[in-house]
């Protein structure tokens, strides 16, 4: 969240080779053109920027066969990971026998999870590595819990930018059951 991140600039070479059967090239990666023209300081291909993106990045191609070197440059940029905030939610066990199991409806935490911010999905699962997998999505309309109380994972996703953040959802239904009564 603080604009910082590692950027492995071995991808951005596989762009730049792409299609390019035989190429021998040298590809390194600077912080000013006039850096990469000498060359002077060549980035790590696995770069942690020192400042908050946006930055340019200088690239230096020298084909190795024939001499000829050419420049380019392109931004990077650090995008948030979206809100995704642990939760809990107590429901009632209504069914008349108080065994401590009911329906959720996990979506009703949605606006609590993603902190109302527009441009957010988010989906449910029983444990991290599926949340992170994206794997066996539980239905968020209609979940049955099978423990009390039970821990739900969420997977927030930005729509706009496909970055993910996780959170977790605690389930908990109230067993506590009153005999009929009367008050006179």
């Amino acid at each position: 969240q603080n604009g910082l991140a590692t950027f492995n600039f071995d991808i951005k070479t596989q762009e730049i080779v792409n299609g390019v059967i035989g190429a021998n090239y040298n590809i390194s990666y600077y912080l000013s053109q006039a850096d990469a023209e000498v060359p002077n300081a060549p980035l790590p291909i696995n770069y942690y920027n020192t400042t908050p993106t946006p930055s340019a990045i200088f690239v230096r191609i020298e084909d190795l066969d024939s001499g000829c070197i050419a420049f380019l440059s392109f931004n990077i940029r650090v995008t948030p990971k979206p809100i995704a905030n642990d939760v809990s939610l107590v429901q009632c066990d209504e069914d008349g026998i108080p065994e401590g199991f009911t329906t959720f409806n996990i979506n009703e935490a949605f606006d609590a999870i993603t902190g109302d911010e527009i441009g957010t999905a988010v989906s449910y699962y029983l444990s991290q590595i599926d949340a992170e997998n994206q794997i066996d999505a539980i239905d968020g309309n209609s979940f049955d819990n099978f423990f009390n109380p039970q821990l739900i994972y969420t997977r927030v996703t930005n729509t706009a930018t496909g970055c993910i953040n996780f959170s977790e959802v605690f389930l908990e239904v109230s067993t506590t059951s009153s005999n009929s009564a009367s008050l006179q």
